[in-house]
């Protein structure tokens, strides 16, 4: 911001210099030959120095030009179109410095008008001396540049540097420069490595040809374990802990294969093999790892020593159930006893929206999509995972409802069925049942209610009230107790 003394000091500044420069030129010109000649010579003297200021500052103009045509035009369009990225800064340094040396050249030739071969031959005995003082650092330009000629490796790639004897370096590629490269490693530190050891060492590029790194993750399973129950609950498992990290969409599909048979103790070695981006290789086999075990759990893999899981193990799962929590083990021991389990194979359709809901699935095994309802012009969800302990159409079939959400088996699945004739007999044997189920639909109920933030909510009582209405139009001979 401008002071009011401002101007008045840049105009003293500027009248001062011209008053003085006018009284100095009046008197060398009206003051005689001998005035006259200092000032011929001076202005001669002030033409060469004109001169030389000039040249000098031609030249460099001409080398600024030189300098951001080769970058604008050539590196930043023609040589990033060619190789689909930014060029290494390595490039526009080393294009700067011959660009500015031919110009000093120049400069030293025309302007000063010296004979080059005096000053090549006095540069390069200065250049032995410099070249065999900066040896390693001579070293890392050329490698650098060596680096950039032959596209090893590019800003953005993942790479491992291992060298016999060094420490292994995993990480990204964010910087090439004339003496260094920079990668952050697994642990997010700037690693500054000299190009010369870059070069030297061997480079594994994990982003190319394509940017996904293949890993293997070993399961040992008992023998006793069918190998396509097996297959079936590991594949399913790693897909579900994929979609976590990425869409499914994104996601390539895992290979599950036997790796190994072992004699002692007697099982199999399977191998999960996935293709994940480099940076999320540690979080996707720990979440893989973490969902293969919650799988091989809600499965019974240790206590099933047939084709599927025991009546024990069914009794376990429907009671952690939210609908049928709190019933007493003999009903479920009965429903566990006479329901339906029913192999799925992948991508079929289990339920479809806007169907009367008549059954009744318990997911056991495997992986399924739910499509759920949208407002009409709002933009679609993405489906819904349903893993194992899944229950579908509970709330639907019991309150004579339609399904909410078309479903459909992401793998091969295992489903537990309870359709309206079991679930009618268990009500008729059972009395007691009827108040548990009521109660626990009504907190179901209530619970997606206020998820949706609905403005109208039923009291506890009007609820339970409306609930026991709707399963005695379902169930005609039921009776509360």
């Amino acid at each position: 911001m401008e002071t009011p003394n401002q101007p008045k000091r840049v105009l003293r500044g500027i009248i001062i210099p011209l008053l003085l420069s006018t009284l100095f030129g009046g008197l060398i010109y009206y003051g005689g030959d001998a005035y006259q000649a200092i000032g011929l010579a001076g202005i001669g003297t002030a033409r060469m120095v004109l001169g030389y200021l000039l040249g000098i500052g031609t030249f460099l103009t001409l080398a600024v030009l030189l300098q951001r045509l080769v970058q604008y035009v050539f590196l930043d369009w023609i040589i990033a179109s060619a190789i689909g990225s930014q060029p290494p800064r390595l490039l526009s340094q080393l294009s700067a410095f011959f660009v500015y040396l031919l110009a000093f050249t120049a400069i030293v030739g025309v302007v000063f008008k010296q004979d080059l071969t005096v000053v090549l031959a006095a540069s390069g005995a200065m250049g032995i001396v410099v070249g065999l003082a900066l040896q390693s650092l001579i070293l890392d330009i050329f490698a650098g540049l060596a680096l950039n000629l032959d596209r090893i490796i590019k800003l953005g790639d993942n790479v491992q540097l291992h060298k016999i004897g060094d420490q292994t370096i995993e990480g990204k590629v964010v910087e090439i420069s004339w003496r260094t490269m920079q990668i952050v490693d697994v642990y997010q530190n700037t690693v500054v490595i000299p190009n010369r050891s870059v070069s030297s060492a061997t480079i594994t590029n994990f982003s190319s040809p394509k940017p996904l790194l293949g890993t293997i993750i070993p399961v040992i399973l008992d023998s006793k374990v069918p190998v396509d129950r097996a297959m079936r609950i590991l594949k399913a498992a790693t897909i579900e802990a994929l979609a976590i990290i990425s869409p499914l969409s994104e996601v390539l599909e895992p290979t599950i294969l036997v790796s190994e048979i072992l004699h002692t103790p007697r099982a199999v070695k399977y191998g999960i093999y996935i293709f994940v981006p480099f940076e999320k290789r540690a979080r996707s086999r720990n979440l893989i790892q973490q969902q293969v075990l919650k799988h091989l759990s809600f499965a019974g893999i240790r206590a099933a020593q047939q084709e599927l899981p025991n009546t024990e193990h069914l009794v376990t799962l429907i009671a952690l159930t939210d609908l049928f929590s709190g019933m007493d083990e003999i009903s479920v021991h009965w429903m566990a006893k006479h329901a339906h389990l029913k192999k799925v194979d992948a991508n079929k359709s289990i339920t479809q929206r806007g169907e009367i809901a008549e059954v009744i699935f318990l997911v056991i095994e495997g992986l399924l999509t739910a499509e759920n309802r949208h407002r009409i012009g709002a933009k679609p969800s993405s489906p819904t995972i349903l893993g194992p302990g899944s229950l579908i159409g509970g709330t639907a079939m019991l309150m004579n409802d339609v399904y909410e959400a078309t479903v459909l088996s992401k793998t091969a699945c295992l489903l537990f069925e309870i359709d309206f004739h079991l679930l009618e007999s268990v009500l008729m044997q059972y009395p007691k049942v009827v108040d548990i189920i009521v109660h626990n639909i009504s907190q179901l109920i209530m619970a997606k209610d206020a998820m949706s933030n609905q403005q109208w909510q039923m009291q506890e009582e009007d609820m339970i009230a409306e609930v026991l209405r709707n399963l005695k139009r379902r169930f005609g001979h039921i009776k509360s107790i």
